[in-house]
């Protein structure tokens, strides 16, 4: 973390011992009410680019146009940005249907390129290549973070292919072994 001219730097840690402000390596002990005050729920703010949510099952249940849900496919579909109680920030909210319990699900990103189903609690990968808008939709995300996750992507198919090849060979083998015996 660098600091800005006239600016300190500073951040929170919360532990055994309560929360602390550390403002320029020095750790000082703040109480909930002065920590709000620097950090209030987004639902608090006045954001008018965001609507408040309970939790996401309220979100897919009535503010998720049925038509939405009906064309869901594994291609998420931007919602609209949200805020959830404790958050304090807002995020995009997209519907997709889930590659692996095939219902159809609401959720924000998380990690960069992760739809969590409510479903089956498995996660949908985004693709770097296919889905960058989408990925850098609420943060910034450079374009060697993308590279890495696109390269991470090639590695584990190459991978996942050579272990189905070695499978293929194996089974190959012992079919021929167990035919010639």
């Amino acid at each position: 973390m660098g600091s800005v001219v006239g600016h300190s730097e500073c951040y929170y840690i919360y532990d055994a011992n309560g929360r602390k402000k550390v403002v320029d390596g020095k750790e000082y002990l703040i109480t909930e009410e002065e920590y709000r005050r620097e950090n209030p729920y987004h639902k608090d703010v006045g954001c008018t680019e965001c609507s408040f949510v309970q939790d996401n099952e309220t979100l897919f249940t009535y503010l998720v146009p049925r038509e939405m849900k009906e064309r869901a496919t594994g291609d998420p579909e931007f919602v609209g940005k949200f805020t959830l109680p404790g958050y304090t920030g807002h995020f995009s909210f997209y519907v997709f249907k889930c590659p692996f319990c095939m219902k159809v699900s609401v959720s924000s990103i998380s990690s960069v390129r992760r739809l969590w189903c409510t479903h089956c609690g498995d996660y949908y990968r985004l693709d770097p290549i296919r889905h960058r808008s989408i990925i850098t939709r609420d943060r910034e995300v450079s374009d060697e973070v993308l590279k890495y996750y696109t390269d991470k992507d090639k590695e584990e198919r190459r991978r996942k292919q050579r272990s189905y090849l070695f499978g293929l060979f194996l089974v190959f083998g012992i079919v021929t072994t167990l035919f010639l015996i």
